[in-house]
């Protein structure tokens, strides 16, 4: 216990000597000479916003972390078909065998499992969900390919994906952070004067350096009509499946005497739904 007591009256008797030999005049001095010391403050304050400015000190709010674990979404129009979403999903699968060829000799063995991964990517999972293609990839540890990082692998697998060029928004984002983007709006009245403007644009915006995909929303969905039976319709036998198919067929023809229109619309009418 007293060598305790001595060790604490010591490390007391340090924190005097500096307040009464180096803190009390540093700060007696700054008072006397207030001016220079506020010249003095202003002068690294300058230099401080001017490295800042200059872009000799890098500064940014969300850092990029470096993470194993990115996710690809390609987003297609609604009315586009199956065999189309297939198609691409085929792209993005050949997209991956490339990468896991290219990366080959940076594979590694999960201490854990046992398993080997396959080049950079250790899992995939991939999936068609609606008019969206999603894919789940996992990836090898950051300290295992010290000279590949997350963010050249994600670029990479963009690239060997190549283009796509009916997708309304394709993807790259890493776990910790998100995908850098801009967007964009448009208006005009005018639809043909903004679908050129939106070329345009996207045409000049490419040749930025380190831009790799601009997409736009515009998305042509087809117009859906939905019937509904009256209450007195099932008790003559029609059915929802009698009505629809039969449907279609009252707007075929686009040209018409106003009389044949006038028929069809009293068809239309005779027909047991709203």
């Amino acid at each position: 216990m007293a060598r305790l007591m001595r060790i604490q009256q010591k490390c007391a008797r340090s924190v005097i000597w500096v307040a009464e030999n180096l803190h009390g005049p540093l700060v007696r001095t700054a008072v006397k000479m207030r001016y220079l010391t506020w010249a003095v403050f202003l002068v690294i304050m300058v230099l401080s916003v001017g490295l800042l400015f200059t872009g000799r000190v890098k500064m940014t709010f969300m850092p990029e972390v470096e993470g194993d674990f990115m996710q690809v979404s390609i987003e297609l129009p609604q009315t586009t078909p199956f065999s189309r979403m297939e198609q691409v999903s085929a792209q993005l699968d050949a997209a991956r065998l490339a990468l896991e060829q290219e990366t080959s000799e940076n594979a590694y063995e999960d201490p854990l499992t046992g398993q080997q991964s396959r080049g950079v990517v250790r899992s995939w999972s991939q999936f068609i969900d609606e008019n969206t293609i999603q894919a789940y990839v996992g990836l090898t540890p950051p300290e295992t390919r010290p000279d590949m990082r997350s963010r050249l692998i994600t670029e990479r697998l963009e690239q060997l994906l190549g283009e796509v060029p009916d997708a309304d928004q394709v993807s790259f984002s890493l776990s910790g952070s998100g995908s850098p983007s801009i967007d964009l709006a448009l208006i005009s009245d005018n639809k043909e004067d903004l679908e050129i403007a939106v070329e345009d644009l996207k045409a000049r915006l490419l040749q930025f350096e380190g831009v790799t995909s601009v997409r736009d929303s515009q998305d042509a969905a087809n117009e859906e009509l939905r019937f509904t039976l009256l209450p007195g319709a099932e008790q003559l036998g029609i059915t929802l499946i009698d009505v629809t198919p039969s449907a279609p067929s009252l707007f075929r023809r686009r040209s018409a005497t106003p009389a044949a229109q006038r028929r069809r619309r009293s068809r239309l009418h005779a027909l047991p739904a709203r």
